[in-house]
């Protein structure tokens, strides 16, 4: 049976807002095609979408259309320079990318509008363009040209300037031309924990990180200016490094007055400062727009890959001259020409590491939290040697005086030492003295007594005077064991009278300390 469909006229539902989407068809891409263009007509070329770009790649420059044959096309408001040169040598760019055009931009760049939130260098360029675009073409490409230019300027000789250098450096009077006379042997010691830590900083994260001595023997600068100047970093390593080891002073002065290494050395001492002073120069000066966005200049890797751990090496090289050997290498004494070369290398890393922290503050993208940190580690190092280093030249200024000083009190005290002992043997002989005349006054009654017994004298003799009983006291009290044909030839009398003397001076004695209750003296025992 067929059924039979009965149609009503009557109005058609209202649409919602919510299904309105689902009557939005979108075309079919068959209806979107172009019309086939008739025979004998040019082909055109229309503008084909880009290929979707890392906003973390480098933008490369605008690929020419292949029908262009320009040698020297001119660059468009929008294009961004060559940002290579910010960049390691080693890494290659991507071919193929190709910076979109700003005046018809396509469906791509349309919907990738948000991945450009943030200032990339594309970015920042094409607002500067914009913005130069009305001034006319020729401030257009002031960005291009002024990198360009700053990129030619690292490979040249340094610009000149009427500014005062940055400040004066210690005194380096001594450093090629060592002290004569007391300054001469002028040291002091110094025990460095400050160089230890820094020696072993710059094999750390932010620095030379597979060691000093690789680093400085593998690959080259990235900065023309760093290379140009490298031969008198390495001259004055080398220089300093071969001074005798203390405590050979003498030689290690004679060396630093040699004629040819001695001149070169000069000469690169200067240009080393003239390279910190245009560096330091370079490093405080701003860049126009968002420098947030840039990585560090070329100079910049090079300050803390290979020139501040070149002259900390250089540091160690010229504090090794004052051990005695490597088995203890951050103790020694140092004359004062080793102090000031010390000195002036401190200085040179302290400057650069101050240049080098104003130019990463401007641009940190390229400078990790663990780099930032083991950074910051060396300005706390280079003020604890920079007050050892202090310390030590006040020592060797004040050692001459300090000397003199301790010359005359060693001779005041020998003077006074002297003095007492001049007081003291005087002292001695007035009571030895004044002991014997007191003896021989006791002792006169009893001689004077045994000499008024009659005995028959042999020859006739003279009688014996005070003067002479004195000394022949004095001589046998000293020596009891005397021969008395000494005494004879000492008194030119006779033997017999001598002998008889002395037995009554000697039974005199003996009389005296019976007398008195006293054993007798040791010479009248005799």
């Amino acid at each position: 049976m067929d059924e039979i469909f009965v149609v009503v006229d009557s109005p058609p539902p209202e649409e919602s807002p919510v299904d309105k989407s689902i009557w939005d068809v979108p075309k079919s891409p068959v209806t979107d095609q172009p019309k086939r263009r008739p025979r004998g007509c040019p082909r055109k070329h229309r503008p084909q979408p880009p290929p979707e770009e890392d906003i973390y790649d480098p933008p490369q420059s605008p690929q020419q259309p292949p029908d262009e044959e320009t040698h020297n096309p001119p660059q468009s408001p929008q294009q961004p320079p060559d940002d290579s040169i910010w960049d390691p040598p080693e890494r290659s760019p991507h071919h193929g990318d190709a910076a979109p055009d700003a005046e018809e931009p396509s469906k791509i760049q349309e919907g990738d509008t948000h991945l450009y939130n943030e200032p990339t260098m594309v970015g920042e360029r094409a607002e500067e363009a914009e913005e130069a675009g009305a001034e006319g073409d020729g401030d257009a490409n002031g960005d291009a040209t002024r990198t360009m230019r700053e990129f030619v300027g690292d490979l040249g000789p340094p610009e000149p300037s009427g500014e005062p250098n940055d400040g004066s450096y210690p005194d380096d009077t001594f450093m090629f031309d060592p002290p004569a006379g007391d300054y001469a042997i002028s040291t002091a010691s110094i025990k460095s924990h400050s160089l230890k830590h820094m020696v072993e900083l710059m094999s750390g994260v932010g620095w030379a990180r597979r060691g000093v001595a690789h680093s400085l023997s593998h690959g080259n600068c990235r900065s023309g200016r760093t290379r140009q100047y490298w031969e008198h970093f390495t001259r004055v390593r080398d220089f300093w490094e071969a001074m005798p080891r203390a405590p050979l002073f003498d030689d290690q002065a004679e060396y630093l007055r040699s004629d040819e290494e001695a001149a070169a050395a000069r000469e690169s001492v200067a240009k080393i400062d003239e390279f910190i002073r245009v560096t330091a120069r370079r490093a405080g000066k701003p860049f126009k727009g968002d420098e947030a966005s840039r990585p560090p200049q070329p100079f910049v890797r090079d300050l803390h890959d290979r020139v501040i751990p070149m002259l900390v090496h250089t540091l160690y090289g010229a504090f090794s001259r004052g051990t005695k050997s490597d088995q203890i290498p951050w103790r020694g004494r140092f004359a004062k020409p080793s102090l000031q070369i010390m000195t002036r290398v401190l200085a040179w890393v302290e400057r650069l590491y101050e240049a080098m922290q104003k130019a990463l503050a401007r641009t940190p993208r390229g400078q990790k939290g663990s780099q930032r940190r083991s950074r910051e580690k060396l300005a706390g190092y280079v003020t604890g040697l920079k007050v050892e280093l202090e310390e030590a030249l006040a020592e060797a200024e004040a050692a001459p005086e300090r000397r003199q000083q301790q010359e005359e009190r060693a001779r005041r005290l020998l003077e006074a030492q002297e003095r007492d002992r001049r007081q003291e043997e005087e002292r001695k002989r007035r009571q030895r003295e004044l002991v014997d005349s007191r003896i021989a006054e006791r002792l006169r009654p009893y001689v004077e007594a045994s000499q008024q017994q009659p005995e028959p004298p042999a020859e006739p003799e003279t009688d014996w005077a005070e003067e002479e009983d004195h000394r022949l006291l004095q001589i046998i009290k000293k020596h009891p064991d005397v021969d008395v044909r000494v005494l004879g030839w000492e008194f030119e009398r006779g033997v017999e009278d001598v002998r008889e003397r002395v037995a009554r001076l000697k039974q005199g004695a003996r009389d005296y300390a019976a007398s008195i209750g006293r054993p007798p003296p040791r010479f009248a025992m005799v």
